[in-house]
């Protein structure tokens, strides 16, 4: 071949080349760009994800990844937020656990150590001759009722470890719960009438009911206990037990005293909680709801117009 063909055919070869060059660089360019692109939010959300992981405080409120797609990723995001839920609830659970109990330690050295004073120091009179004897009788009753006093929070006590257990097994029995709501308002009646306490009732006549007699009964006194203690005032209680057309029974305790603000229906159940005018531990109402939960039950406070409460109690009738 001429030389001059030589020539032209070795520039188009080094053309093609080029052009080949330019292209697969261009390639690689736009792939690379495009992994980048695409790839730089799964990245984001790994690294996310990891940090989480590596930065894990259980006291931080924005603990959660909160990733709603529906890949893999997502997945793994979503099990941490499940893992981390659960172990910020047992946190805050054994801070809450923790809590209770230094409240409890003080509570009952402020409750027991009252009227252990008391009773020392009329013993220790008592025992010295410093009254008369005539006047001992009334030192001796004092004595009593510090003690009967003690005994009731002990018991409380006792109850509620026995409700917060989960070994707990409810004697659960048939029995007739309008004949035991009678029962617990005749009991009352001497005192309620002593305290001048108008008293209505509104009671069906049987109602068979099947679950744990003496605990609801102990429920339903702490209840009526609570009116004698806070509605001095209103001097009204009002007590009624009816069954609706699904099988649910309803018992409502009424009074007419100065009633229950919003803030304090979200906690007036809560353990050791007291007005600023209460005496004793707080457990009272407490320990009445756990026992109607326990009977798969609910309690709630409602206003009673134009004034007072209503302690509404709903319990499944099973029977």
């Amino acid at each position: 071949l001429p030389p001059f063909n030589i020539r032209i055919n070795n520039q188009r070869l080094i053309f093609i080349y080029l052009i080949l060059f330019i292209l697969l660089t261009t390639i690689v360019l736009i792939s690379f760009v495009s992994g980048f692109i695409f790839t730089l939010p799964i990245i984001r959300r790994l690294a996310l994800i990891y940090n989480k992981i590596e930065n894990f405080n259980l006291d931080n409120p924005t603990i959660l990844i909160n990733d709603n797609k529906n890949d893999e990723i997502a997945t793994v995001a979503k099990v941490f937020d499940k893992m981390a839920k659960r172990i910020q609830e047992d946190y805050k659970d054994k801070i809450r656990f923790y809590k209770e109990k230094q409240e409890l330690i003080k509570n009952i050295s402020h409750d027991f150590r009252t009227p252990l004073t008391s009773i020392l120091g009329y013993a220790i009179s008592l025992e010295e001759g410093f009254y008369k004897k005539d006047e001992e009788k009334k030192f001796y009753n004092i004595i009593r009722k510090k003690a009967e006093y003690m005994s009731k929070l002990f018991d409380e006590l006792m109850e509620l470890s026995r409700l917060d257990s989960n070994e707990i097994i409810l004697n659960k029995n048939k029995f007739d719960i309008s004949e035991l709501l009678r029962e617990i308002i005749i009991e009352y009646l001497p005192q309620l009438e002593e305290k001048n306490f108008t008293i209505e009732t509104e009671i069906i006549e049987t109602l068979i009911f099947c679950g744990d007699k003496d605990r609801l009964a102990r429920a339903i006194r702490n209840l009526i206990d609570n009116v004698i203690k806070h509605c001095k005032d209103g001097k009204y209680i009002g007590i009624s037990l009816e069954q609706n057309n699904i099988n649910k029974i309803i018992i409502k305790i009424k009074d007419r005293g100065n009633g229950i603000n919003e803030e304090q229906k979200n906690i007036i159940f809560d353990k050791f909680y007291r007005s600023a005018k209460s005496k004793g531990m707080g457990l009272g109402l407490s320990i009445t709801k756990e026992i109607i939960e326990k009977h798969s039950g609910s309690i709630k406070v409602e206003d009673n117009a134009p004034s007072g409460s209503i302690f509404v109690i709903n319990l499944n009738n099973n029977c």
